[in-house]
């Protein structure tokens, strides 16, 4: 269903301003993390010369747009409001390539083509399911392609984390890193699903958790990313 039911009440103006003021704080906050989390990415694309790091780079800046365009952010851009409007289109482009960029780049930080054929395999089915759906999304608005997206997120979602799960069994360091990432998006992906089937009253916190989520994720992939090129200064200093 489209229409979800919200809550209606009547708040003095002070409590309204207050309201307003932190929306616009956690909003910025979590831009911010965004940006400094893209320059990052920036530099190791460019001081590893590691081409994948190219779709670390595109999924953050495909985030920072997501987040922008669902929450009004980029309306406030002289022409952009005009250029953009109401079309939904934009930001379920811009979910949809942050979604493939970040699916390859997971698939090349844990090596899953060598390490789990099987679920590199199930990668591939999805990132082609959500090809297709880029290209349908540029020609149609209607809402069944945003909630075939949305089964597609968790079930793409779902794959990652099982696939960071086993890695981490395995002892596998870069796994355990985007397990932890990733484990917090599940659950919220998942009650945002929930919510969008009517099976639970929506949330005010939401809001806040899905850019907050974004940055944690960034962030913990970061420190994850350190701690390989850690280690690989450790064995070339052996050597």
């Amino acid at each position: 269903p489209t229409s979800q039911p919200m809550p209606i009440a009547v708040e003095p103006m002070s409590v309204v301003h207050a309201k307003d003021l932190r929306h616009v704080a956690l909003r910025a906050s979590a831009l911010a993390a965004m940006i400094m989390l893209a320059v990052l990415a920036l530099g190791i694309r460019i001081g590893v010369g590691e081409a994948s790091y190219t779709f670390l780079l595109l999924t953050l800046l495909a985030q920072m747009g997501y987040l922008a365009v669902t929450g009004g952010e980029l309306q406030l851009v002289p022409g952009v409001a005009e250029l953009v409007g109401s079309d939904p289109r934009v930001g379920r482009l811009l979910g949809l390539v942050a979604l493939l960029a970040s699916n390859h780049f997971l698939a090349f930080y844990i090596n899953l083509r060598k390490r789990q054929p099987r679920m590199m395999r199930v990668m591939q089915a999805c990132n082609a399911v959500l090809g297709l759906l880029l290209i349908v999304t540029l020609a149609t608005s209607a809402d069944v392609v945003a909630i075939i997206g949305n089964v597609v997120l968790m079930f793409v979602t779902t794959v990652l984390v099982v696939a960071s799960l086993v890695g981490t069994i395995n002892r596998q360091r870069p796994a355990s890193f985007v397990l932890v990432s990733w484990l917090p998006m599940f659950g919220l992906i998942a009650w945002r699903l929930a919510e969008l089937q009517g099976w639970i009253p929506t949330s005010e916190w939401l809001l806040y958790a899905f850019p907050a989520g974004f940055a944690v994720a960034g962030l913990v992939l970061m420190v994850g990313l350190a701690d390989g090129m850690q280690q690989l200064r450790r064995d070339r200093d052996r050597v």
